[in-house]
């Protein structure tokens, strides 16, 4: 993680299920919005029973809105709020989260038959239709401000296509991450958009699609994080090697079961294996049933996860101005490879690119934000 000090200020914003503004959130603390990849994006704050959003709160549905400055970077649903007394007596809390619309997939389910339904071709543009068919299932919601935003069919390309079967009844989500995880897969976010009529979230696939919502989505961004060295703009750093995700030896099993010449796929790293002894697990790529893509992603598996993953943790200076401090936005953002470098004593403890998969901003009172991408080397190697 990088934690970046943001000069612009952060608001957040209540409103009602139709978009009307409730009120802007003061006299809150614990005020932080995660924008992900690949999962939904998260909202959350804390004020005092004598707040006047806790009628609202409590007594009908709402969405929360967070800017920064005049951007809108988080929108979705009031999820919980739960009220709590204190034992020893202090002040009650009132604690709020929120979602992006992306939660809203978990609970809506697709393939709803006892064979499941089949989508084939280009695994974004497969993505894409699912959440049009969600979009278009009675029941689902009418307003605007609470709906998902697809651009055109045309818009998306993975670059990775197959057949997959999605359920039986199984949720919307979980058949997305499905294919965006598999070989030739893809990131997805949920952008936030605010229109003239409404306020939306879109779902975009940033990372390998034809369409981009932002210059530096999945780009290789300016942004240099620097510790002990050129920009020296790092003033804490913390260095992960983990052996947590190691592996070795994979397997794919066919999706078809153990039926009659039914083939297990193996892929095996020797050089890692003799080094480090043993370390199995079971490469899940649901859809694949060409047996070269099926060898090709137990192969890919192995590749990335052959040796420990690397996560590096930076806390950046005060942005003086002078453009040594990245900015959100502007120098990077999720999706994006960004390059990070610390010399120790002399030493080069780490010099390579990094993708960022997550920026957490907590405001503090004065409404600024403390930004913190967290940045992992995704291919397993070392930096």
């Amino acid at each position: 993680m990088a934690e970046v000090s943001s000069r612009t200020p952060w608001t957040m914003v209540l409103t009602k299920l139709d978009g009307t503004e409730i009120n802007e959130v003061r006299q809150a603390t614990e005020r932080k919005v995660v924008m992900s990849l690949n999962k939904p994006s998260t909202a959350a704050f804390t004020v005092r029973p004598d707040n006047p959003l806790l009628l609202p709160l409590f007594a009908e549905d709402t969405l929360l809105k967070v800017y920064e400055g005049t951007t809108l970077r988080f929108h979705g649903n009031v999820v919980s709020s739960e009220f709590a007394t204190q034992e020893d007596g202090s002040q009650p809390t009132v604690k709020v989260n929120a979602a992006d619309p992306a939660w809203k997939l978990s609970r809506r389910l697709l393939g709803l038959s006892s064979g499941g339904t089949k989508y084939t071709g280009d695994k974004a543009k497969s993505t894409r239709k699912m959440i049009a068919e969600v979009n278009a299932q009675p029941g689902h919601e009418t307003n605007p401000h609470t709906g998902i935003a697809l651009l055109a069919e045309g818009a998306y390309e993975a670059g990775g296509s197959g057949e997959y079967v999605a359920g039986p009844y199984k949720s919307a989500l979980s058949c997305i991450n499905d294919l965006a995880n598999g070989f030739d897969g893809f990131d997805w976010y949920m952008a936030p958009i605010e229109g003239e009529t409404a306020t939306v979230s879109k779902w975009t696939v940033p990372l390998l699609a034809t369409y981009t919502a932002d210059a530096t989505y999945g780009g290789t961004a300016d942004a240099v994080f620097e510790h002990g060295y050129g920009q020296k703009n790092v003033r804490k750093l913390s260095y992960l090697r983990d052996l947590a995700g190691l592996a070795n030896k994979a397997y794919h099993l066919p999706d078809e079961g153990f039926t009659e010449g039914a083939v297990v796929k193996e892929a095996t790293d020797v050089a890692s294996l003799e080094l480090r002894g043993r370390y199995e697990v079971i490469a899940d790529g649901f859809g694949l049933t060409d047996a070269a893509l099926r060898q090709s992603w137990v192969d890919e598996v192995v590749r990335v996860r052959k040796n420990p993953r690397f996560v590096v943790s930076m806390t950046l200076d005060i942005d003086d101005g002078t453009g040594r401090v990245p900015q959100l936005g502007t120098d990077f953002w999720l999706g994006d490879l960004v390059q990070a470098r610390s010399v120790v004593a002399g030493n080069t403890m780490f010099n390579g690119q990094v993708r960022v998969y997550q920026v957490q901003v907590d405001l503090n009172t004065a409404g600024t934000g403390t930004v913190t991408p967290v940045l992992i080397d995704e291919e397993g190697t070392e930096l």
